[in-house]
């Protein structure tokens, strides 16, 4: 599924698929798809959230400001490359340690 780009103010956003391993074809998904599935899930700040398929994390991370500190995303990927960069991206944004790739 695919929606329609939606009209933007903006000359900085693109509504674009980037290629995460494109040789293997995974990519980011379509953001505005992403972002329409999170406003029909609407989480709230204190619940717990668990994103199977979370890839390098991307979407992990804005569930994770949506659920807020009070909150919990539990994001499991199985491709391990996949796992290796969102165990990264995770460390270095909180460099506490709290993630596991494997």
């Amino acid at each position: 599924m695919f929606l329609p780009r939606p009209p933007t103010q903006s000359p900085f956003y693109t509504d674009d698929i980037v290629g995460i391993l494109p040789e293997r074809h995974i990519n980011n998904g379509q953001p505005s798809l992403h972002a329409f599935l999170l406003s029909q899930a609407a989480p709230r700040a204190g619940e717990h959230i668990v994103h199977v398929g979370a890839g390098a994390g991307y979407y992990s991370a804005i569930m994770a400001k949506l659920v807020a500190a009070s909150g919990k995303v539990t994001a499991i990927e199985f491709e391990p490359e996949l796992a290796a960069l969102q165990a990264e991206a995770t460390f270095q944004a909180h460099g506490d340690g709290h993630h596991r790739a494997s």
